[in-house]
């Protein structure tokens, strides 16, 4: 007898994103929802709050509803153009991270690496003299 099973791939089924549109029995979205793009925007729009609230309120004493524009409209943006990332095959949330770990371990102590390890930096030129 033999066995003829279909075989399936779920790497998309893995890789799509998690989406919802019922919030509770009553109350239904009409669109729906996807979850990592609500959690951007809802970080993007925290960090403004905590960190650029003065700058941001001083705007919107100049333009009438400018810091509802800026705190609606960045952390749109900001979610708009991460869905459009290509991050090496990784996630968004992986990607970032490693980003993150690179800058603070690499680029900010500016180390240089040769061969996957680290190496003394000479800040003089070197020169070579020639030998007769």
């Amino acid at each position: 007898m033999s066995r003829n099973r279909e075989r399936f791939n779920y790497k998309e089924v893995f890789e799509e994103k998690i989406k919802f549109k019922q919030l509770t029995k009553y109350f239904v979205l009409p669109e729906f929802v996807v979850l990592a793009d609500l959690v951007t925007f809802v970080i993007v729009a925290f960090l403004l709050a905590l960190f650029l609230r003065k700058p941001i309120s001083w705007i919107g004493g100049i333009v009438p509803g400018g810091s509802w524009l800026i705190y609606l409209g960045v952390p749109y943006l900001v979610t708009v153009n991460l869905g459009k990332l290509i991050p090496d095959g990784k996630k968004v949330h992986q990607y970032l991270f490693d980003l993150v770990l690179f800058y603070v371990n690499v680029v900010i102590p500016k180390r240089k690496y040769c061969q996957d390890r680290v190496v003394e930096v000479v800040e003089e030129p070197v020169v070579y003299e020639k030998i007769e």
